[in-house]
């Protein structure tokens, strides 16, 4: 393995290949690629989904999960935008999902009466 000598800034420092000031003794960059800060790494937007059609920025809601997000794929909506089940009772798709048959039925009453998130702590969910 071939080992990479790094060097280092002449005393009263140097312009490295990136462009940038770099005091005597400080390494040089092997690259002009430039320096990375905590500020120039990308941040990612957690969204999810509200209803039908409709993304939102989910760490307003931090602690909450959103009803429609959870059962969207256990749910047909309507044309009046009421969620209906799309398994039987019992079935292993719901299942796997919920802690409990009762978990998601509470959920579908819940976002069928205008509800549109629920506290993570008060209902089992298994994959939120």
């Amino acid at each position: 393995m071939a080992s990479v000598k790094q060097s280092r800034a002449k005393k009263g420092g140097e312009m490295g290949k990136n462009g940038e000031f770099y005091p005597g003794g400080k390494f040089l960059p092997s690259t002009r690629l430039p320096k990375q800060t905590p500020g120039s790494k990308t941040f990612r937007v957690s969204k999810t989904l509200l209803v039908p059609g409709v993304l939102v920025d989910s760490r307003t809601w931090e602690g909450f999960g959103s009803i429609f997000n959870t059962i969207s794929l256990f749910v047909v909506v309507g044309e009046d935008g009421k969620a209906s089940r799309k398994f039987p009772v019992g079935h292993i798709a719901i299942q796997s999902h919920f802690s409990s048959e009762a978990a998601f039925e509470t959920l579908l009453l819940a976002y069928n009466n205008g509800a549109r998130w629920y506290s993570l702590s008060e209902i089992g969910v298994e994959h939120a």
